[in-house]
C-alpha cells in the first residue's frame, strides 16, 4: 500500500456556538444559535 492510498481525508465539520434557552425536558435541550449574515444582493443584515 502506498502512502497516497493510506492517507484519509478529514471532513471539515462546522462548529456552532449557542446559548441554552431551555432544559426543562428530560432528554431535550433548546439552544439558540445567534448568527448574522449580510444579504448578498441587498446588503441588509439578516439574522
Amino acid at each position: 500500500m502506498t502512502e497516497a492510498q493510506a492517507t484519509t481525508q478529514v471532513k471539515n465539520t462546522r462548529t456552532l456556538v449557542g446559548r441554552v434557552v431551555s432544559d426543562a425536558r428530560a432528554k431535550t435541550v433548546t439552544v439558540l444559535v445567534e448568527r448574522r449574515a449580510k444579504h448578498e444582493l441587498y446588503g441588509k443584515i439578516v439574522a
